[in-house]
């Protein structure tokens, strides 16, 4: 017969990811300092026992936070296996892939995470810079992707490194996805949402030097309507 002492880890392990879920819309609140141990037992539905049982602190507890949003990274960057290879068309779809997730999808289903990182720029950045990390794989991919189009003609050779261009990318993305964090959002857009995003792919692609004809040829708003 199975022991049972395996069942008993997975339940465990079961408790404390709930545990750190529950968790993480306090933090986005109050940060990490500025949260009890009893407000935590409380947003848990657990004794402060128990919380301290699976959490002996609250850096534990952060860790844990961080340690699912690496493994929803990991699993998401699974989907770069399935671009074309390095080339200009796959760099457009990158970069559509990209600002379509963290504008229109992130401020629904990642909003207590964003809601954290965004608040970890106030404190001492710890969670920020560690979220970030997470995107090695996704930043060596698109600067792979740089690396081709500006050998193919289609992006101008700027003196930027393609390290660089990525963060920028990143920053429109960022700064897009937090004005929609509030129930209200701080501002609006002309047209629609998907509108505005295409319109944002356009803008990047352009600061990065990419040629019009290029933006004809791979960012059409037809060929957005397939990746969607």
């Amino acid at each position: 017969m199975p022991q049972p002492k395996p069942r008993r880890r997975l339940a465990a392990q079961d408790r404390k990811d709930s545990i750190a879920r529950a968790a993480l819309p306090l933090f986005a609140r109050k940060g990490l300092d500025g949260v009890t141990t009893r407000e935590l037992a409380a947003a848990c539905g657990v004794s402060e026992a128990l919380l301290f049982r699976h959490f002996p602190t609250k850096e534990a507890m952060f860790h844990e936070i961080l340690h699912q949003y690496r493994d929803l990274v990991t699993t998401e960057s699974e989907q770069l296996d399935r671009l074309p290879p390095p080339s200009t068309g796959a760099l457009v779809q990158l970069v559509f892939m990209f600002m379509r997730r963290v504008v229109i999808r992130e401020p629904k289903t990642g909003k207590e995470t964003m809601l954290f990182f965004y608040r970890s720029f106030t404190e001492d950045g710890t969670f920020a810079r560690r979220f970030l990390g997470a995107v090695k794989d996704l930043r060596e991919c698109f600067e792979a992707n740089v690396a081709a189009a500006r050998a193919a003609g289609d992006l101008l050779a700027l003196t930027t490194p393609a390290h660089n261009l990525f963060w920028f990318v990143q920053h429109i993305g960022t700064a897009a996805c937090l004005i929609r964090l509030p129930d209200r959002p701080a501002i609006r857009y002309e047209g629609s949402l998907e509108e505005a995003v295409e319109q944002m792919v356009h803008f990047v692609l352009r600061g990065m030097g990419m040629t019009e004809s290029a933006l004809k040829r791979y960012a059409s708003r037809e060929q957005f309507a397939q990746w969607r």
